[in-house]
C-alpha cells in the first residue's frame, strides 16, 4: 500500500513537471505575441508581466529538483491565476482570461484536491466579479481598438502556432499520465488479487485453526472419558476377579451335588437354583467385565436379525413389555442384510440394552423402531466419539419417541451407572455402558440423534462381513466329554477354584492334582509329569502364568495347558499361546464347559503325536 501512495505521488509529480514544461513551449509564443502587441498597440506593460511569468516558469524547470512538489504546484496555480486576472483586465471578456481562471481551478483541483477546487472557483468568480464591477464603474477601460491587433496577420499567425503546439503537448501530456495511470490501476488490481488470495488463506489457516481447537477439545473430552473409563476398569476388574473366584464355588457344588444325589431328590431343585443365582451374578460380573472391555470376546460370522428375533421371542423381551404394555415395538429389518464377525452373547446383550434403554425413556403411549440395513460409506463424518471411516457397514438403528436427550447428557449416556431409569425395573445400571463396549470390541462405531421431548435414534455401524454363517455349536452328551485317568495338574493362587477344579475334574473322571503357584508347579513337574497343565494367569505372590508356563516348556517342550482367566485375551495371554498354550477358559467355568474345553484340548495332543 506504500509504494501504490509513492507511486501516485509520483505521477502527480510527473503531473507538474510536465505542465511546467508546456508552459516554457506555451509563454515562449505567447511572449512573441506580447511583443507584437506592445509594437502594435503599445502594450508594454503586459509584455512586462509575460517576461517576469516566464522567467518565473523558466527559472522553476531549472531548479525543480529543489523544489517541492507543494511550493512548484503553488506557483503553476499562481501563473494561471495571474495570467487570467491580467487577461480579464487587458482584454475584457475578449481575451484568455476566463481560460486562464478556468485551468486556475482545474490546477488547484488536481493538485489539492475538491475542496481547494472549490475555494479556488470562488476566488475566481470574486475576482472576474470585481473586475466587471469596476469596468461597469469606469474604473478599468480597454485602451485600444481590439480590431486593430484582431486583423494583424502576424498575431494570427501566432496564435494558430500557440495553439496546434499547445493542444499537442496537452495531448501528450495527459496520454501519458493516462497511460501511467492504466499502469498503476492494473498493479492495483494485481496487488487486490494478492490481497484477496493472502484474506483467503487467512480465512483458511483460521478455519484450520478453529477445526483444530474443535478436534483438541473432543480429544481432551475423549481422553477425560477415557481416563474415567480406567479409573472404573481398575476397580470393576479387581471386584470382577475376586467374584468369578467366589462365584466359582456357588456355580459348580451344586452340580457336584445333584451327580450324587437320586432322580427323585427334593433338593434337585433347590441346588438348580442356587446354580441359576450363581449364573445371574456371573452374568452381572460378564456385564462389569464388557464395561471395562476386559472381557474375552468369541467371534463368529453371525447375523445382526437372527440377534434381534431371537430377542424379541425372549423371555427377557417378553418381562420388558409386561412392564410397558402401551409401548408399540416394531421392526424393519432387512432381508439382504450383510453378515458381521463378532460375538453373538454380547452383540445380543447390546440389543437388549438398547431396546430396554428405549422403551424405558418412552412415558405413556410411545413407539420403538428396530430397524436394519446394508451401508455403504463413501466419506467420513464424526459419529458420537470417533471419526465413522468409508467403508461397508451392518447399521441397526433403534429409535424411540420418548423425552430426548439434552448435548449435556448425551455426553455421559455411556458412563456407568448414568441412568433416568426406574430403580428396580431396570437391570444393574450398566446396560448403555455394556452397548459402548461391545461395539468398540467390535471395532464399531455410534451415531446419536435427539430432539428433547420428542425422541432418540441410535445407530450402530459394525463393520460388513460377506462370508457365510456356519453352525459349528454341537451339543455333546455329558459321556462324551469325560476322562480316561488322565493327569491335570491344576495352578492356581486361590483356594477355592483349586478345590473347585480338582472336584470338576475328578466327577469328570480324570486325576487331578492343584498347586497353589508356579514356583510349587515346578518342584513338582521336575519330578512327576502330567497329561495336562490348567493354568492360572493372574497368581500372587510369585511368577504369574507368562512366567510359569516359560519354566515350564523348558522343563518339557511339548507341555500343553488351558489358560484359565477371568480377563480378556492381553498381551501376555497370547504371548503364552504362543509358546504352546491352548485354549483360553473363561472362569468361572461350569462342569460342561470345564470337559468339553479338557477333552478337546486332550484330543488335539493325541491327534499331534
Amino acid at each position: 500500500m506504500h509504494e501504490n501512495l509513492d507511486e501516485i505521488q509520483a505521477i502527480r509529480d510527473r503531473q507538474v513537471r510536465w505542465g511546467f514544461r508546456a508552459l516554457a513551449v506555451i509563454g515562449f509564443f505567447a511572449l512573441i505575441i506580447s511583443l507584437s502587441r506592445a509594437f502594435d498597440v503599445g502594450w508594454q506593460n503586459i509584455m512586462a508581466l509575460h517576461m517576469g511569468l516566464y522567467l518565473v516558469i523558466v527559472a522553476t524547470i531549472i531548479l525543480e529538483r529543489y523544489l517541492s512538489f507543494f511550493v512548484r504546484a503553488l506557483i503553476l496555480i499562481g501563473i494561471a491565476y495571474i495570467t487570467g486576472v491580467a487577461g480579464l483586465i487587458s482584454w475584457g471578456l475578449t481575451g484568455s482570461g476566463i481560460t486562464a481562471l478556468i485551468m486556475f481551478c482545474i490546477l488547484c483541483t488536481i493538485g489539492f484536491g475538491v475542496r481547494a477546487g472549490i475555494v479556488s472557483a470562488i476566488i475566481s468568480v470574486l475576482s472576474a466579479g470585481i473586475i466587471g464591477m469596476a469596468f461597469y464603474l469606469n474604473h478599468l477601460s480597454l485602451q485600444f481598438d481590439p480590431s486593430l491587433y484582431l486583423n494583424s496577420l502576424s498575431a494570427w499567425a501566432t496564435g494558430v502556432i500557440t495553439i496546434v503546439l499547445s493542444a499537442g503537448l496537452i495531448v501528450i501530456a495527459l496520454g501519458t499520465i493516462n497511460n501511467r495511470l492504466l499502469a498503476l490501476i492494473k498493479k492495483l488490481d494485481q496487488r487486490n488479487g494478492e490481497l484477496l488470495e493472502t484474506n483467503k488463506k487467512l480465512e483458511e489457516e483460521i478455519q484450520e485453526r478453529e477445526r483444530l481447537s474443535r478436534e483438541k477439545m473432543e480429544l481432551q473430552t475423549n481422553l477425560q472419558r477415557a481416563q474415567k473409563m480406567e479409573v472404573i476398569a481398575n476397580v470393576a476388574g479387581g471386584v470382577a476377579h475376586d467374584l468369578n473366584n467366589v462365584l466359582g464355588g456357588v456355580i459348580n457344588y451344586p452340580d457336584l451335588l445333584c451327580m450324587q444325589l437320586s432322580q427323585d431328590s427334593p433338593l434337585r431343585d433347590t441346588l438348580e437354583k442356587i446354580k441359576k443365582t450363581g449364573l445371574k451374578a456371573a452374568a452381572i460380573v460378564s456385564d462389569l467385565l464388557a464395561l471395562v472391555r476386559r472381557g474375552i470376546i468369541t467371534k463368529k460370522i453371525t447375523n445382526i436379525n437372527l440377534l434381534i428375533s431371537e430377542y424379541l421371542n425372549s423371555p427377557e423381551f417378553e418381562k420388558l413389555k409386561s412392564y410397558h404394555p402401551e409401548v408399540i415395538v416394531e421392526t424393519f429389518l432387512d432381508e439382504t442384510l450383510w453378515n458381521i464377525n463378532g460375538s453373538p452373547v454380547h452383540i445380543m446383550k447390546a440389543i437388549m440394552n438398547l431396546v430396554s434403554n428405549g422403551v424405558e425413556a418412552i412415558s405413556g403411549n410411545g413407539k420403538l423402531t428396530i430397524m436394519t440395513r446394508n451401508h455403504n460409506i463413501g466419506q467420513s463424518f464424526m459419529g458420537y466419539d470417533d471419526e465413522i471411516t468409508p467403508g461397508e457397514y451392518v447399521v441397526l438403528e433403534v429409535t424411540d419417541t420418548g423425552s430426548g436427550i439434552s448435548p449435556e447428557e448425551a455426553e455421559k449416556i455411556f458412563e456407568p451407572f448414568y441412568s433416568k431409569k426406574v430403580l428396580g425395573k431396570s437391570g444393574t445400571g450398566l446396560g448403555m455402558t455394556v452397548v459402548w463396549g461391545a461395539v468398540k470390541d467390535h471395532e464399531g462405531h455410534i451415531e446419536i440423534q435427539s430432539t428433547k421431548g420428542k425422541g432418540t435414534s441410535l445407530r450402530i455401524y459394525f463393520p460388513a462381513r460377506h462370508e457365510e454363517i456356519v453352525d459349528i455349536d454341537i451339543e455333546l452328551p455329558f459321556e462324551d466329554y469325560r476322562g480316561s485317568g488322565e493327569s491335570i495338574l491344576v495352578i492356581d493362587d486361590i483356594v477355592e477354584q483349586r478345590e473347585v477344579a480338582v472336584a470338576l475334574l475328578t466327577s469328570l473322571g480324570y486325576t487331578a492334582i492343584a498347586l497353589p503357584n508356579g514356583e510349587a508347579a515346578m518342584q513338582y513337574l521336575r519330578k512327576n509329569s502330567v497329561d495336562l497343565v490348567v493354568l492360572d494367569m493372574i497368581m500372587y505372590p510369585g511368577m504369574d502364568g507368562l512366567d510359569t508356563y516359560r519354566e515350564i516348556v523348558k522343563l518339557y517342550p511339548s507341555q500343553k495347558a488351558i489358560i484359565a482367566t477371568g480377563y480378556s485375551e492381553t498381551e501376555r495371554v497370547k504371548e503364552t499361546q504362543k509358546l504352546g498354550a491352548g485354549i483360553c477358559l473363561v472362569k468361572p467355568f461350569t462342569l460342561e464347559k470345564l470337559g468339553k474345553t479338557v477333552k478337546s484340548e486332550l484330543k488335539n495332543i493325541k491327534m499331534a503325536s
